[in-house]
């Protein structure tokens, strides 16, 4: 085959590809936009807020709303205002609150790492590098 049909082919195919994705986009947008009426809701926000009780805890700390659906105090929010080079973090870092009702959980008994991880939104590294500062856990038998 001839070059020129070969980049001729591919041009008709490029603009019937960004077609198609204009049309996934409008589709997609009037799906979004029916949402809330089909629910009994006005807008997108609303719906929005209406889920978050259901939300993870993750998303919720991102969106910076508490376990009531408030908005959360700026102190308490994760991953907020600007630090210096020298004071980034690489992780996520969690409130004394969060860290107390972590602490709390482990002492009481019941569940899981997993678990509490999953509740909290800690990840289960976190939480047993906690246990550990902690002192919540037990020693292993020598052989």
């Amino acid at each position: 085959m001839n070059l020129q049909i070969l980049r001729a082919k591919l041009t008709r195919v490029e603009r019937q590809r960004t077609k198609l994705e204009q049309q996934i986009k409008t589709g997609s947008r009037k799906q979004f936009d029916a949402l809330p009426a089909k629910v009994g809701l006005k807008s997108i926000d609303e719906l929005i807020l209406e889920l978050m009780p259901y939300a993870s805890p993750r998303v919720r700390a991102k969106v910076g709303l508490n376990g009531n659906g408030a908005t959360a105090p700026a102190a308490a929010r994760v991953g907020r205002g600007k630090r210096s080079d020298a004071e980034k973090s690489t992780g996520t870092r969690y409130t004394e609150d969060t860290k107390q009702a972590i602490k709390q959980a482990l002492e009481k008994g019941g569940l899981t790492v997993a678990q509490i991880s999953e509740k909290f939104g800690a990840s289960s590294f976190s939480i047993n590098q906690w246990k550990k500062r902690w002192g919540l856990t037990k020693a292993r038998k020598k052989k």
